[in-house]
């Protein structure tokens, strides 16, 4: 059973304390949240806004993981425009 609760937003290897507000926000998926097949995707009610986590001129690693999981790790490069 996945339990979006325990899942948690990795930035920089330290997981960020409020991932519980992103993953537990918005309407859940028919049935709950599922194991996704290739081409799948779920999209969440909330964002990181962008100013709060990340400085600007900044390169981040983003993850995100559960109790049985761990996400590709990708690479987020924020410009200053961005803010």
């Amino acid at each position: 059973m996945l339990r979006p609760g325990s899942w948690r937003i990795v930035v920089n290897g330290s997981e960020l304390n409020d991932s519980g507000m992103i993953f537990g926000n918005g309407p859940m998926p028919i049935g709950g949240y599922q194991v996704l097949k290739p081409g799948e995707s779920y999209e969440f009610g909330v964002a990181l806004p962008i100013a709060e986590y990340f400085l600007p001129n900044g390169r981040y690693k983003v993850s995100w993981k559960g109790a049985a999981f761990q996400s590709s790790t990708i690479m987020v490069t924020i410009s200053r425009d961005s803010h």
